[in-house]
């Protein structure tokens, strides 16, 4: 009968131990990415901005595509008010995605020196 697992090299170039030919990927190689409880929060409120930026975006193109073409005088004023105000809340949650973006970029810092990956190093004052 023949051998059923087999070293996972085969599949993912890793040897580091024998595994079922018939996983998808290696147990091994497959990076752990753990979340603090900081980092998750972020994630949180990234998704949000995400999800409350997405009818705005689309209501954004919905716009450009109904009046591209069309002579900047025979656009309505509230339709051109509406892009205006949409343009802003848009610029808006990207600042916010930025800002919030930093924050998960320093909480990831903050965990890799917790774990001894990387060190703190003092700001040159």
């Amino acid at each position: 009968m023949a051998d059923e697992s087999v070293y996972s090299f085969m599949t993912c170039g890793c040897e580091a131990e024998p595994r079922d030919i018939s996983a998808d990927e290696c147990d091994f190689c497959t990076p752990r990415v753990e979340l603090t409880t900081d980092e998750e929060a972020i994630l949180a409120t990234m998704r949000s901005i995400k999800e409350r930026a997405r009818p705005v975006s689309q209501r954004l193109e919905e716009l450009h595509d109904r009046f591209e073409g069309t002579p900047d005088e025979e656009i309505r004023p509230e339709a051109r008010a509406e892009w205006e105000d949409l343009a802003v809340q848009l610029a808006d949650f990207r600042d916010q995605w930025k800002e919030w973006q930093g924050k998960l970029d320093q909480a990831t810092e903050d965990k890799l020196v917790f774990l001894g990956h990387h060190e703190r190093f003092a700001s040159a004052e």
